[in-house]
């Protein structure tokens, strides 16, 4: 006997599997965070156009027209690719790569984690955040903080995955792709950890 998965955590793990990618721009932004972020504006222009053609003609491009699909709500696009691209690129063009890479690590790793831990263990929600589960945010504080230790001391691994914590933790939805790795980034450029 298997066990299966529900329709609903399905779609949730693809949209999450979606957010590792993005480390691929922190490698590329290793040589050009210029490049990086051009690339990640590109790809925003070319999920937005699929979107639009797969409204008039019914099909997008080819490869996007999948990701459009896959994560439409209701017939609406799905922003959270959009903010995902936009808030890693603007990391990257306003920001020091070496405290980029905490926003990076918050948006796509402990973000799916997160999701995947919230929605199929978690059964309490945080009381300002009815979408949000107590599992969930323990999950993206726990994966936040192993994941950012090989770049910083034990106690700026603690403060920043306990910011990105609360970042993700608020009733944003699709927002916190954005906010998360923008508030993290900015805030590791002040602490300097």
């Amino acid at each position: 006997m298997g066990f299966a998965f529900a329709p609903a955590f399905k779609k949730e793990l693809l949209r999450k599997l979606l957010h590792l990618p993005g480390l691929l721009f922190l490698y590329i932004a290793s040589y050009s965070p210029q490049a990086s972020a051009a690339l990640l504006g590109f790809l925003i222009v070319l999920y937005l156009l699929s979107w639009l053609l797969a409204r008039k003609k019914g099909r997008g491009l080819p490869f996007f027209d999948f990701f459009t699909r896959s994560f439409e709500r209701n017939g609406s696009l799905d922003w959270g690719p959009v903010f995902l691209a936009l808030g890693l690129g603007l990391s990257l063009l306003f920001f020091d790569l070496r405290f980029a890479t905490f926003g990076f690590l918050q948006i796509c790793l402990a973000d799916g984690a997160a999701a995947l831990a919230g929605s199929s263990l978690g059964k309490a929600s945080i009381f300002y955040s009815p979408q949000k589960t107590y599992v969930g945010s323990l999950a993206f504080f726990i994966t936040a903080f192993l994941a950012q230790l090989p770049f910083c001391s034990l106690g700026a691994s603690l403060l920043l995955a306990a910011v990105g914590t609360l970042l993700e933790s608020l009733p944003l939805r699709t927002w916190d792709n954005l906010i998360v790795p923008l508030g993290v980034t900015f805030f590791a450029q002040v602490l300097k950890p």
